[in-house]
């Protein structure tokens, strides 16, 4: 909630800025502009508000950023087009240097989204649904996991409705208020359960540090662990030594261990990792990609 707290309020900064912006100059109106229209891609590219907000949202703020545009070309339009006291003033390079900032992270986002080298290829461990990547890439900008080693390329999933909401209003209180709950989760590889958990209680609104990944189920397949967390307490249709098979019935969506509100979180790690902890923090994380793709966030699958 940090997260969206702080985009949301970056958002209102820029909009407000724009609409009440009094230009010296056309030059430093037209960088002023140019700085919204960095903050409307970066909202596509990388703001999370989405998820809260709905599907609508990148649009809405598209619109208010333009709506402040206009109102700033209008009064600039008989200003000079460039500072009477040349390009050094501070009304030139303040918005220039926040403008190169904002073009930097663009380009840090885009970079995020590109896939690493040597994926692993599994099957989408969610049916019948639409599904929207929360958290994921290959950068800390875009998926809160990416510093933790074995969680490197983590990815954490949420269903939509089709109106395009994770759930009946912001934050409900019961765990059926949200989409996921309860959805079948499917063994996105064969392989051997290398480790799992069940009985853990599905928290509401209250998180559990101490056992990050809940109910979870680890297969080990194609040289890596895949780690599926966070099950519905007495789920769990899986045992530690079972063979499964690519697509088998292994649990449900929970919200059980270190997670605030119901959602599937799924990782790689290189080799056997048998030991829950490692499994989390010191394994070595390893990209994945499903029906050839390598997620970020807001990326949308529809299975």
């Amino acid at each position: 909630m940090i997260t969206l707290a702080f985009n949301l309020l970056i958002i209102v900064v820029i909009v407000t800025w724009v609409w009440r912006a009094r230009a010296a100059s056309r030059l430093e109106a037209w960088l002023i502009a140019a700085i919204a229209a960095a903050a409307v891609a970066l909202t596509w590219l990388q703001s999370p508000l989405s998820v809260l907000f709905g599907p609508a949202w990148p649009g809405a703020f598209a619109l208010l950023a333009a709506a402040a545009g206009v109102r700033l070309a209008r009064r600039s339009k008989a200003l000079a087009g460039l500072p009477a006291n040349g390009l050094r003033t501070r009304r030139i390079i303040v918005p220039a240097l926040v403008l190169a900032l904002m073009l930097f992270e663009n380009a840090l986002v885009i970079a995020a989204r590109s896939t690493p080298d040597d994926p692993i290829a599994l099957d989408w461990p969610l049916r019948g649904g639409t599904f929207k990547v929360m958290h994921g890439g290959n950068s800390a900008l875009i998926n809160n996991h990416a510093g933790i080693e074995a969680q490197k390329y983590a990815l954490d999933i949420l269903a939509m409705n089709h109106l395009g909401f994770r759930a009946t209003g912001l934050a409900p209180a019961e765990l059926g208020g949200y989409v996921i709950y309860d959805t079948p989760v499917h063994a996105p590889c064969a392989g051997e359960v290398v480790a799992a958990r069940d009985g853990m209680s599905d928290r509401t609104r209250v998180t559990d540090p101490s056992q990050l990944a809940g109910n979870f189920a680890a297969i080990y397949c194609q040289g890596a662990t895949v780690l599926l967390a966070h099950f519905r307490q007495g789920s769990l249709a899986v045992n530690v030594g079972d063979t499964v098979a690519e697509g088998q019935l292994i649990g449900r969506v929970g919200n059980s261990g270190n997670s605030t509100e119901p959602h599937l979180h799924i990782h790689a790690s290189r080799g056997r990792v048998a030991d829950p902890i490692a499994m989390v923090t010191t394994a070595v994380g390893v990209p994945m990609t499903f029906a050839g793709r390598f997620l970020v966030r807001n990326d949308v699958v529809t299975s």
